[in-house]
């Protein structure tokens, strides 16, 4: 098969997908790495072996790495670190120029996670199928700060847009690749064609889709329909049975038929006039639409799922039982042909859109993203809230001077050039200054002094700390933190030590300092994005009091006062 796409292309593909479901998204996963295949892109999916993803990624003949994504919430907390890790060691062997794809939020969490821990990243990619993550607060945590992010469907692309202003979203289309569309096409048989049209739902019985609110809606309107064909497997068997009981109240047994899983697409829409899709959920472009319109059937959507790419296609919305009444009654008619639907939904285009959006990346400085990465950690409030919004605040080694936004009279010092003018471009107060030098202040200048992570990269903490007591007002405080005395610490070559809790109390002691408060923080893998999902924005409890077992990774930390 010829390149389908001109724009530049990455050295390989890898997509994450934490194989929850075997749902339209995981197929979409699928047949994109078909179109990379096919552009000769060697192509790894990371995913739960033991999953219907697992075994359909086998069977269409793709590598699989075994990674298993827990659940994000604090059950899974003691699993979470060893998924960041595992993914990390993934990462690193990425051979330069990898595409990653995270094909679900959860992936892209700990994907994130996983990146923040390094220094040579893959250009990564959220992949949107759905819409509920728009409202999540993990989309502040994860997607304004690394990667870039693809929508399915223009509706998705435009909530995002909205939850998420300022962040670039690319918009593309469901699709099917070539091969799929002959097949449909060549399958397609003559409805069944009888006085009231047989109607069909394909989806998972869970809540999301909107079966129940269909059914009810069309038992408001008995005279428009001949029989309902619901295929789909009992995702949620609450729901199931709540499906089943209502169809039983409303009288509808002996024209509703349940199929459950339906293997045999072919048959299933031979057997029906007209699809409906009713979703109530926040749902992107599902593929039967697509294959409903291959099929020549014309499609009925909730009016929540209406799109511009459907336009001029046998395709009609409803908001109310009466106008679903009014849409079966007179179908949408039309057919659609295999180039004009290659034209709209063809492989083509998503391949290109995607490769566009990975060059755009590395031509804004390329994927690491580290000043957008390393700005404010989702535990914020753990450091802030030891002082207040009006106190004059110096921020030594201040990074991207994020703190900036929480203090109405702040000014950040670091010796990195590129982290000052990255500060000062989102407009925060930063100076260029060597923090072993004697600070550019006068004495008792300032009620709060900040030292994050910088005692462990310097020659001599001693002079740091004793500048940090000259300048603090009588009565201000101090905060500081370090890495503990672990092995994990000279995975980074730029710390000269770590410190035990002893040592560092002791060395705020020695400068004329009193000890407030002392302890140890989690800063395993991820603890930003975690925290960030809280509703304080601190380190979630039971983390928080895990930092205390010498096998955790952690930092010492001391809140001290000058007197």
């Amino acid at each position: 098969m010829p390149p389908m796409s001109s724009a530049p292309t990455p050295s390989a593909v890898w997509i994450l997908d934490d194989g929850l479901i075997m749902g339209g998204g995981q197929r979409f996963g699928l047949r994109l790495a078909e179109a990379f295949r096919n552009l000769q892109l060697p192509v790894r999916f990371l995913a739960p072996a033991s999953s219907a993803f697992g075994d359909a990624v086998r069977h269409n003949g793709f590598e699989l790495v075994d990674v298993r994504y827990p659940r994000l919430v604090p059950p899974a907390v003691t699993r979470m670190p060893d998924t960041v890790l595992r993914l990390r060691t993934e990462l690193e062997s990425a051979p330069p120029g990898t595409l990653l794809i995270g094909n679900t939020a959860r992936c892209q969490a700990y994907a994130t996670a996983a990146l923040a821990t390094m220094t040579r990243w893959p250009v990564l990619i959220h992949l949107m199928h759905e819409q509920n993550s728009a409202a999540r607060v993990t989309a502040r945590a994860v997607y304004r700060r690394i990667g870039a992010l693809v929508a399915v469907g223009e509706q998705t692309a435009e909530l995002y847009r909205r939850k998420l202003p300022g962040v670039e979203i690319e918009a593309i289309s469901n699709f099917l690749d070539e091969a799929d569309v002959a097949r449909i096409i060549a399958r397609r048989t003559p409805p069944p064609g009888g006085p009231r049209p047989i109607v069909g739902v394909l989806a998972r019985l869970i809540p999301e889709k909107g079966i129940v609110e269909l059914v009810e809606e069309l038992a408001s309107h008995p005279d428009a329909w001949e029989r309902l064909r619901i295929g789909g497997p009992p995702q949620d068997p609450g729901y199931a049975e709540r499906l089943q009981t209502r169809i039983g109240q409303l009288g509808l047994a002996d024209r509703v038929e349940l199929l459950g899983q339906v293997d045999d697409i072919d048959r299933f829409f031979a057997g029906i006039d007209v699809l409906v899709v009713p979703s109530v959920g926040m749902e992107a472009q599902p593929t039967v639409i697509l294959e409903s319109l291959l099929y020549g059937r014309p499609v009925v959507l909730r009016h929540t799922l209406r799109s511009h790419s459907l336009d001029g296609l046998p395709v009609a919305y409803y908001a109310t039982a009466a106008e679903l009444r009014d849409h079966l009654v007179a179908p949408p008619e039309g057919a659609v042909t295999a180039s004009e639907f290659l034209r709209r939904f063809g492989a083509a285009e998503v391949v290109d859109a995607i490769l566009r959006v990975a060059r755009e990346q590395l031509a804004g400085g390329g994927p690491h993203g580290y000043f957008d990465w390393h700005d404010e950690p989702g535990y914020f409030r753990d450091i802030v809230d030891h002082f207040s919004p009006t106190d004059r605040l110096l921020d030594v080694g201040c990074g991207t001077a994020w703190l900036n936004d929480h203090f109405r009279d702040y000014v950040g010092i670091d010796v990195s050039a590129e982290a000052v003018d990255h500060a000062r471009a989102l407009g925060r107060n930063a100076i260029v200054h060597d923090v072993e030098q004697p600070f550019p202040f006068e004495d008792a200048s300032f009620d709060g002094v900040i030292v994050k992570d910088l005692l462990e990269h310097v020659l001599d903490p001693v002079s740091v700390v004793r500048e940090a007591v000259r300048v603090l007002r009588p009565g201000g405080l101090v905060f500081a933190s370090s890495p503990d005395a672990q092995r994990w610490v000279w995975d980074d070559y730029t710390h000269r030590r770590p410190y035990t809790l002893t040592g560092y109390k002791r060395l705020f002691r020695d400068q004329g300092l009193t000890v407030v408060k002392a302890g140890y923080e989690s800063v395993m893998p991820g603890i930003g994005i975690l925290s960030g999902l809280t509703r304080d924005r601190r380190r979630p409890q039971p983390l928080a009091a895990m930092a205390r077992l010498p096998f955790v990774r952690r930092n010492v930390w001391v809140l001290a006062r000058r007197t």
